[in-house]
């Protein structure tokens, strides 16, 4: 069941806060999956107050948006991903299921299913899963239940196009440059500047 409301497609159960704006086009809710289960499961979709939604913008059913949270143009929120007070989802992010975003963070980029970001941390790289092989046939089995995904703490910068890879964790107040491929963990308050080199030195 969905209902259009002046170029906001609305779908399912739909809570919203006092002075939300959601600019049109737009869809809410959107039960990504399976129509008919996603209509059974009814899940809510909440947007807190003073949040900001503008267009062409698809937020996938179940997904928490918090207050006074800035969703640019072109984004994509998963199904039942948590999204924290403050922060600010910029142009054409592709954030996935079940990711969950701190508060006062900012993300741009891309984030797999089950993907973590902590609190007041900059995401402008692509957070991904380790694929052994080709899934096309395998593609469900090897979605859910949810992979070993990156996991990102509070206080992180992650620059453009960075990829942080699999079960790796980022620790607070690290800071991993443009175009590193991360594929093992960073310390806390280490600078990560090339694939071959960490730099340990507190982030001021």
């Amino acid at each position: 069941m969905s209902r259009n409301d002046s170029g906001v497609v609305y779908y399912g159960k739909v809570r919203t806060g006092k002075r939300v704006r959601i600019w049109p086009p737009a869809m809410i809710g959107f039960p990504l999956y399976d129509f008919d289960k996603a209509a059974k499961v009814a899940k809510v979709t909440t947007i807190d107050e003073g949040t900001e939604i503008l267009p062409f913008t698809m937020i996938c059913q179940g997904a928490q948006i918090g207050a006074d949270v800035g969703i640019d143009e072109y984004s994509r929120i998963g199904c039942n991903t948590l999204i924290g007070d403050g922060s600010r989802v910029v142009y054409g992010a592709s954030i996935h299921d079940n990711v969950v975003i701190g508060k006062k963070s900012i993300v741009g980029g891309f984030c797999c299913d089950c993907s973590r970001i902590g609190n007041r941390t900059t995401m402008f790289g692509d957070l991904v899963h380790k694929y052994p092989r080709h899934a096309i046939d395998d593609w469900d089995n090897m979605q859910f239940p949810c992979k070993p995904s990156p996991h990102i703490g509070d206080d992180v910068i992650i620059g453009f196009n960075a990829i942080v890879v699999g079960n790796v964790r980022v620790a607070n107040r690290a800071f991993v440059g443009a175009g590193v491929i991360v594929t093992r963990n960073v310390p806390q308050n280490t600078r990560l500047v090339r694939r071959s080199e960490t730099v340990s030195s507190p982030i001021r």
